[in-house]
């Protein structure tokens, strides 16, 4: 601040008021206090998953007797290679935990219903799940396998060969993030084949099963505990 200072001079013009020079002069408590203010970001992602299927050949076949079809994935010399036909699952889920792909037969739109059904001869000829080759009753089962090692989802409880339908709800793949990259999708094939007995009442046979995901990743091996959970 400047300061103006008042003099009279003695024998001059008595009373005149003159500017001396400025002095300037600042006190140490006279800056103003800075007051900081931060703004903060926040961005929450949520959880999404889905799943979809492809059919890839018909799910339909004309199998002789005695004969149990397979799907060689590397080639094979076998008839009726193409089994009774497969089909491509592919899943998305960003869940850091990873997510599970349980599996259940579904046959007439019932959990747990595992039977090809013969809608004219009725149950006596159903073809119940199982992987006999020869031999003995006929049987149907389901392979899964995975369209990559590594970063995609793995194929657990002995479903990377063909297998029983299950009766209850059955943990057929799953991706485990917390030990793999930041893959969010994969893609799993599941084959479905069957044996015919010499004795099998001729019809056509048809049958379901129902896949859901689930997320996030469990470590648990099935059931239906966990579904329901």
């Amino acid at each position: 601040m400047h300061k103006l200072t008042n003099f009279l001079t003695i024998g001059g013009l008595v009373g005149a008021t003159v500017v001396s020079g400025a002095a300037l002069s600042m006190s140490t408590n006279s800056v103003a206090a800075l007051e900081t203010k931060t703004a903060k970001a926040s961005v929450t992602v949520s959880a999404s998953c889905s799943m979809t299927a492809t059919l890839n050949t018909e799910h339909t076949a004309t199998l002789p007797t005695g004969t149990y079809s397979v799907n060689y994935e590397t080639g094979g010399t076998k008839p009726y290679e193409n089994g009774i036909g497969k089909t491509t699952i592919n899943t998305f889920c960003n869940d850091p935990s990873g997510y599970a792909i349980y599996a259940i037969g579904y046959t007439n739109d019932t959990n747990g219903e595992t039977a090809l059904k013969n809608s004219v001869s009725g149950s006596n000829s159903d073809i119940a799940t199982g992987t006999a080759t020869s031999g003995g009753t006929s049987n149907w089962a389901m392979k899964v396998s995975a369209s990559s090692a590594g970063d995609g989802a793995q194929i657990v409880n002995g479903f990377d060969n063909y297998s029983s339908v299950p009766e209850n709800y059955m943990k057929v793949a799953g991706l485990n993030r917390s030990t793999a990259d930041e893959t969010v999708g994969s893609e799993i094939t599941t084959t479905y084949a069957a044996y015919i007995s010499g004795g099998q009442a001729a019809g056509t046979y048809s049958g379901k099963v129902k896949y859901v995901l689930v997320h996030p990743f469990s470590g648990g091996a099935s059931d239906a505990d966990t579904m329901q959970n």
